[in-house]
């Protein structure tokens, strides 16, 4: 199916070798050059078909002589002497396996690498160097998305062969909290295996939690009443395992009986993700 060939393939090698007596020629009349498989220089073939005119060798565990292009020479000449116009046929080496070289995650929900979330849709890629990766296609590379709410041995919906990017698009992962990874198989199209690399994202499946808030009147110092002009500072603990990839954006509070002008969504002036406190000041 394949044009690439590895060391110790078997390897079908056909030509159509057409004459007007082609009912008195044999595979012993065809002959071929296959010192760049690891066969001789002049290999008789293995058989010929009077009906259809095919001579085939079957090469089992062929010696790849180097990456890149090989080639085959076939001779035939007739009962008669008559000698036909060589012809050469071409296959390329490849001893060399595939190699991941990046894995990336991008939550599409959310416009971020660095963290998903359950019902996010997440897009994994996986960028593969192969000597030969341009015929390299989805049905080469698997993945292991179990993690992601996906199945075990997934082919990408897309091998970009320019750029070497397989892509794989998940809607609506479910994910449990922590670090969750992919695990990637490729081989090339000559059989080369080249292994499996593993990336891994955070995971976030649990709503944060809020679990006190405060309001001070620093004019007065006082926790119990606030007067007009007094300047007030609203401070919310919250826990959320996640808290160190969270930002003030996160947090949000209705300051709108503080007098706040649209004040029912106000985005906290502050959050230090190391104690989990929110903070807004209102003067």
């Amino acid at each position: 199916t394949y044009a690439t060939v590895a060391d110790a393939s078997t390897v079908i090698v056909t030509v159509g070798v057409t004459d007007t007596n082609s009912s008195l020629m044999d595979q012993s009349d065809v002959t071929a050059n296959l010192l760049d498989l690891g066969f001789g220089a002049t290999v008789s073939a293995d058989s010929y078909d009077q009906s259809t005119a095919v001579a085939t060798w079957t090469l089992v565990g062929v010696s790849v002589s180097s990456n890149g292009s090989l080639t085959v020479t076939v001779s035939a000449r007739d009962d008669a002497g008559n000698k036909a116009v060589e012809v050469l046929g071409s296959i390329i080496g490849d001893n060399v396996s595939p190699e991941i070289v990046d894995i990336g995650f991008f939550d599409q929900t959310k416009d971020r690498f660095s963290l998903v979330s359950n019902g996010d849709t997440m897009v994994i890629t996986a960028t593969i160097s192969d000597l030969n990766a341009g015929v390299m296609e989805v049905q080469d590379i698997t993945a292991d998305m179990t993690e992601f709410g996906g199945g075990a041995l997934v082919n990408p919906d897309t091998y970009d062969q320019g750029t070497y990017i397989a892509s794989w698009t998940i809607n609506s992962v479910t994910v449990n909290e922590g670090q969750i990874t992919v695990t990637i198989n490729y081989q090339d199209n000559s059989g080369n295996y080249g292994g499996q690399v593993t990336g891994g994202i955070q995971a976030d499946s649990v709503t944060p939690a809020i679990t006190g808030v405060t309001i001070l009147n620093s004019s007065e110092f006082s926790y119990e009443s606030v007067g007009n002009g007094d300047t007030v500072i609203v401070t919310a603990s919250i826990f959320e395992a996640n808290i160190i990839l969270m930002t003030a954006g996160d947090v949000s509070a209705n300051l709108s009986e503080l007098g706040v002008a649209n004040g029912t969504d106000v985005i906290a002036g502050n959050l230090d993700t190391t104690t989990g406190i929110a903070q807004w000041t209102i003067n």
